[in-house]
């Protein structure tokens, strides 16, 4: 009897085993598992871009607010960013050669 109740055992164990790699096949969990690292992995890179994003956006208040208290500096910031030039300037634009081409 008790070789009986063995065989059983292990054809109920192989029972829950097919079932369960079944199961696993039709819900495409590997595939699930492999885009849920996927966008772990995205979500860690995005928050690395937001850290820098936010350093950036410190430094770039520091100079605004120093734009503010030197009106020399908020000028010469204007006239770089809109390419403007005072009356009597005379602008040279140099283009050096690429250093791939020697």
């Amino acid at each position: 009897m008790e070789t009986a109740g063995k065989g059983w055992y292990w054809l109920a164990l192989l029972a829950v085993v097919v079932a369960v790699g079944l199961y696993v096949q039709r819900r495409d969990l590997g595939g699930q598992y492999r885009a849920y690292r996927a966008s772990d992995e995205n979500v860690r890179e995005l928050g690395q871009r937001l850290e820098g994003m936010k350093s950036e956006r410190e430094s770039l208040e520091k100079t605004v607010k120093h734009l503010d208290d030197n009106p020399l500096e908020l000028e010469a910031a204007i006239r770089r960013g809109k390419s403007l030039v005072r009356e009597g300037e005379t602008v040279y634009n140099v283009t050096l050669p690429d250093d791939t081409a020697h």
